[in-house]
């Protein structure tokens, strides 16, 4: 597998999240940080649940993939209806007098719409269901939570239909992280590892996508079947058949007989 290749399915510990703007890809020597060269197909962050590695180590790493979405789920899902507390944001219900959160144990004049997209991303491997919460739903359905809120208000059912559909097919890259849960007591039973657990990934972080990152990765990528299997530079111009060289003599009777054609 590519995973064995080029180590790009082992993900990332310990990444300062606030330090990974969207754009901030190089060092201050202008090359690429070392975490975007081990960019991970899809197939290898699924595959990567099955291995020796413990499902705790697994949860806690980031897979940096790149990919496009084929498929966002069009609902009263995409967003609800959270508490204004910043540190909170947790459902709230509508009262006569507010809304109320029974995390704060406080009825609020207001709300606020926060996204918790459920979108298909795909790439050349695989594709795998996504969950995007905030900010990163806001930056995949290129609009917040309130905008879309007023449009689906406004129940034109074309306009909120068109609206999910041209956000389709859209590359990103992105950060991806893991959650795993225990599956339920009919499952425990099994030898196998993906029976016994539910496996959800959401997005820690949706950044710009490049195209010249994207040949960059490719770049490396290549390198790495190059050292894995020994495969050695060819100069493609030294193996070309040549082309034979005509005597004097020759050139001038061709000349002549273009001359008189």
């Amino acid at each position: 597998m590519l995973e064995h290749v080029t180590n790009s399915g082992e993900g990332h510990r310990d990444l300062n999240l606030e330090a990974v703007k969207e754009g901030d890809v190089l060092d201050t020597d202008g090359k690429m940080k070392p975490f975007l060269k081990q960019r991970s197909l899809l197939g290898e962050v699924i595959e990567g649940r099955s291995t020796n590695e413990t499902l705790d180590e697994y949860s806690k790493k980031f897979f940096y993939v790149s990919g496009f979405i084929s498929y966002l789920r069009n609902d009263d899902k995409t967003y609800y209806l959270a508490c204004p507390e910043e540190n909170c944001r947790k459902k709230v219900m509508e009262e006569s007098v507010g809304w109320r959160c029974e995390n704060c144990n406080k009825t609020y004049p207001n709300c606020v719409p926060t996204y918790v997209v459920t979108a298909k991303i795909a790439d050349v491997s695989d594709q795998c269901y996504v969950s995007f919460y905030r900010n990163e739903g806001t930056a995949v359905m290129g609009m917040t939570a309130e905008k879309l809120k007023e449009i689906k208000d406004q129940g034109d059912i074309q306009v909120i239909n068109d609206t999910y559909t041209e956000r389709l097919y859209k590359p990103f890259a992105m950060l991806l992280r893991v959650k795993v849960k225990p599956q339920s007591q009919q499952y425990l039973d099994r030898n196998d590892i993906n029976a016994q657990h539910t496996f959800q990934m959401f997005c820690s972080k949706v950044l710009d996508h490049s195209w010249k990152i994207e040949n960059e990765m490719l770049i490396h990528r290549l390198e790495a079947f190059k050292k894995q299997f020994g495969f050695k530079d060819v100069n493609y111009a030294d193996t070309a058949p040549k082309k034979k060289q005509r005597s004097p003599s020759e050139e001038a009777r061709q000349l002549e007989k273009h001359g008189k054609d």
